[in-house]
């Protein structure tokens, strides 16, 4: 868990670290990875979506729930759960996926309002995460992501 490491830095400074030095998990002649606090397990999930990677929104978004959680004195547990649920799938990525959760009537599956409550107040049913769980990027669009 890398929380630890992270996560004064996120309680001061939320987004605005989205792709700075201080973020950087691992970096080689080709790729740059960031942390992305997306580390909470939903062990109760009954849906698994898998990404490849994070990107630029949902890093951003990821800090800002987190800064925001650990700044009302939420337990890392906490801000890690408040990390994912805002920044997992989301922006525009979120919203085509919805359009697909839907198609495939998701909510009637799980039992659930709509497809949007699995962000939301059905959390517990969904567990998202990526093959690569820090968002990544290569390494001739870092200036672009900086």
């Amino acid at each position: 868990m890398l929380f630890p490491k992270y996560s004064e830095l996120l309680e001061r400074q939320g987004n605005a670290l989205a792709c700075t030095d201080a973020m950087v998990v691992e970096r080689d002649s080709r790729c740059v990875t960031y942390y992305t606090p997306f580390e909470h397990v939903v062990t109760t999930a009954r849906l698994v979506l898998v990404g490849i990677t994070p990107g630029i929104t949902q890093l951003e978004n990821s800090y800002a729930a987190t800064q925001s959680a650990l700044r009302a004195g939420a337990t890392p547990e906490e801000a890690l759960r408040a990390s994912k649920e805002a920044g997992a799938f989301s922006g525009d990525l979120r919203t085509n996926l919805l359009r697909l959760l839907k198609q495939f009537r998701f909510a009637e599956r799980l039992g659930i309002p709509n497809e949007e409550h699995l962000w939301t107040s059905a959390s517990s049913l969904l567990h998202s995460t990526s093959v690569v769980p820090h968002a990544a990027f290569a390494r001739r669009n870092e200036k672009l992501a900086m």
